[in-house]
C-alpha cells in the first residue's frame, strides 16, 4: 500500500509543495487505521487497545490542526462503532467508551499542539473551523478549466474525473481489481478484511459525496483517498496472485517508475494519466494549478541573459516564485505597466482565452524556442512587435 501511494506521481508532487495536503492525508489514514484496530478488537480495555485509541486521537487531532477537512473523522470515527455494534453484534456501550477515550485525546492533542487555544480558544476555533469550512464549502466556487472551457463550479463529475486524469492506471486498475475481488468473495472472506476494506470503501465514498458538494473544487482535496483506495487494492493481492507473481510484477512497476519519475522531475506535478492522454491532453481537461516548469523558463533566460548585455525583462504569472532563480527582470504579467516593458511574455499552452488577450493587445510573435516539461511544450515564448 505505502509503495503504490508513494510512487504516484501526483502524491509524490504534492509532498514537495509547501501544502498540507499530504499531510492531513496521512493523519486521516493513520487516525483511522488505528481506530479500526481498537474499535474491532474484542477486548474492551488492554495495554494494545489503549495505545491504538491513544494514537487514533493524536493522530486525529493533528490532522483537525492540519486543516478544517480533518473535522470529517468526527462524524466518520462515530459511525464507525454503530457499523460494529451491526455487524459484529459487539456491546455499544463497550465502543461508545472507545470513542470517547479517543475523541478526548484528539482534543488534548487539539489544545496542546496549538499554542492559540491557551490564549483565544473561541477566536480561533472560529477563524480555524468556521472560516474554514465558510472558505471552502459555502463561498463562491474556484476558477477552473474544465474540458477547455473556464468555469467556477465543474459540478458532479470533478472528483472522477480527478482520480482518472490525476492518478495512475496502476492505483485505479488495483482499486477496481480489490473492490471485483471484495464484491466475488463477500461470502469467503475473513471477518478482518471485510470490516477494514467495507470501511474504506465507505470511507471513498463519503468522503469523495462531502468534497463534491463543497463550493471550491480542487484536484488536491482528493489526496485523503489515495491511501484507501491504495489498501482495497492491495490487500487481497496475495489471494489472488502467487508471491512470484507479484514479486516480478512489482519490480517492474517500480523500474517504469522510477524512468517516469525521472522524466518528470522534479515537476512531478505536471503528471497526468495517459487514459486522458498524458500532460499533453489531460491539462485541458483539469487545469493545473501548481507553478510547473518554472525551473526550465529560468534555465532559459539565465542563459539568454549571458548573451545580452542588459537585463532581459520576463512576463510571466507567479512572477514572484520565478524571481528568487532569476538572473534576468521577471515582472508581473497581469499588470499593464510591468507587461508593456517585457522584452519577452511566458504564455503556458493550455490558457487559450488568457493568451489571445496578451497576444492582441501587446501584438506578440511566437518565438521558435519553446519552454518544454517532460518532452512536452508547456510554455510558448512571444516577443512584442516594437518601431
Amino acid at each position: 500500500t505505502i509503495l503504490i501511494v508513494l510512487l504516484e506521481p501526483f502524491y509524490l508532487g504534492l509532498s514537495r509543495a509547501i501544502h498540507n495536503d499530504v499531510l492531513l492525508s496521512s493523519f486521516i489514514f493513520l487516525s483511522f487505521l488505528y481506530g479500526f484496530e481498537a474499535l474491532g478488537d474484542e477486548k474492551i480495555s488492554g495495554k494494545s487497545v489503549r495505545i491504538n485509541l491513544f494514537l487514533s486521537g493524536v493522530f486525529m487531532g493533528l490532522s483537525m490542526l492540519t486543516k478544517s477537512a480533518g473535522l470529517f473523522l468526527v462524524p466518520f470515527l462515530f459511525f464507525v462503532p454503530f457499523y460494529f455494534y451491526i455487524s459484529e453484534k459487539k456491546k455499544l456501550s463497550g465502543l461508545l467508551l472507545k470513542l470517547a477515550i479517543i475523541f478526548s485525546a484528539s482534543i488534548l492533542t487539539f489544545v496542546i499542539v496549538w499554542p492559540a487555544m491557551w490564549v483565544q480558544p473561541i477566536n480561533s476555533l472560529q477563524m480555524h473551523f468556521i472560516d474554514g469550512i465558510k472558505g471552502i464549502g459555502l463561498e463562491e466556487g474556484h476558477g477552473h478549466i474544465w474540458f477547455g472551457k473556464v468555469t467556477q463550479d465543474p459540478g458532479v463529475l470533478f472528483y472522477p474525473v480527478v482520480l482518472i486524469a490525476r492518478y495512475s492506471p496502476v492505483l485505479i486498475a488495483l482499486f477496481v481489481l480489490g473492490f471485483g475481488y471484495f464484491i466475488k468473495n463477500w461470502k469467503d472472506i475473513d471477518k478482518t478484511g471485510k470490516n477494514l476494506v467495507s470501511l474504506c470503501i465507505i470511507f471513498i465514498a463519503s468522503y469523495l459525496l462531502l468534497m463534491t458538494f463543497a463550493s471550491k473544487k480542487l484536484d488536491r482535496y482528493s489526496l485523503p483517498i489515495v491511501y484507501p483506495m491504495a489498501l482495497v487494492g492491495t490487500y487481497y493481492l496475495r489471494d489472488i496472485f502467487k508471491k512470484k507473481t507479484i514479486a516480478v510484477v512489482s519490480l517492474f512497476l517500480i523500474i517504469f517508475r522510477v524512468i517516469l519519475l525521472y522524466g518528470l522531475h522534479p515537476n512531478y506535478l505536471a503528471y497526468y494519466s495517459p487514459l486522458v492522454g498524458g500532460v499533453e491532453q489531460g491539462r485541458y481537461l483539469i487545469e493545473p494549478k501548481w507553478l510547473i516548469g518554472y525551473d526550465k523558463v529560468a534555465e532559459y533566460f539565465n542563459e539568454k541573459q549571458k548573451e545580452e548585455d542588459s537585463r532581459i525583462k520576463v512576463a510571466i504569472a507567479d512572477f514572484d516564485y520565478l524571481k528568487p532563480f532569476a538572473d534576468f527582470e521577471v515582472l508581473n504579467i497581469r499588470h499593464k505597466v510591468e507587461r508593456e516593458k517585457a522584452d519577452y511574455f511566458i504564455l503556458p499552452i493550455y490558457r487559450k482565452d488568457r493568451n489571445e488577450f496578451y497576444k492582441g493587445a501587446h501584438d506578440l510573435q511566437k518565438s521558435n524556442d519553446e519552454i518544454t516539461v517532460a518532452g512536452v511544450e508547456y510554455y510558448e515564448i512571444h516577443k512584442p512587435k516594437r518601431d
